[in-house]
């Protein structure tokens, strides 16, 4: 029970923490940075914002432009967190990289077809891997989510981006 406790914990903290990286970006246009966020379990010293988004986002088949900024931000513990475009169409991504393959632990595709899917990790309903080459990243998988008649729906999904 304590550790699911903790996974909550850490999944809640990893979607405050994003919320707070997008709305941080808003106006934002200097091309790196250096706040320190403090809570109960994030806490970050750097990160970077790109000044051009080179990211390729495709759901089921379509692909779709994201306006806005690719932001990395490197965690304390191991994980980077990185926020593409602005809202309300954005996408939100944490990986873990302390490792040879980064290993996804939450993906937010939000608005993107109209409603919000989701990966989280432990999978539930949605699944994702990554790869990593220097700074370019590629995540995939399936996601999950309720479309607007509150239907359970799963989507193919593959984002390119390389963090500054």
């Amino acid at each position: 029970m304590a550790t699911t406790i903790r996974r909550r914990h850490r999944l809640a903290a990893a979607v405050a923490g994003a919320a707070a990286l997008t709305t941080s970006l808003t106006g934002c246009s200097h091309t790196s940075f250096s706040p320190t966020l403090s809570g109960p379990t994030v806490t970050y010293t750097g990160g970077a914002i790109a000044e051009t988004n080179d990211a390729k986002v495709v759901v089921d088949g379509q692909e779709h432009t994201i306006d806005g900024q690719i932001a990395c931000i490197a965690l304390d513990g191991g994980e980077t967190m990185i926020a593409i475009g602005k809202e309300p169409i954005a996408v939100k991504i944490t990986l873990t990289v302390n490792r040879e393959l980064p290993r996804v632990r939450m993906v937010i595709l939000q608005n993107l077809v109209g409603y919000t899917l989701f990966v989280m990790d432990p999978p539930q309903k949605g699944e994702a891997s990554a790869s990593k080459d220097g700074k370019r990243y590629i995540v995939g998988g399936t996601s999950w989510g309720l479309n607007t008649d509150s239907d359970d729906v799963k989507k193919p999904f593959r984002i390119q981006f390389t963090c500054p």
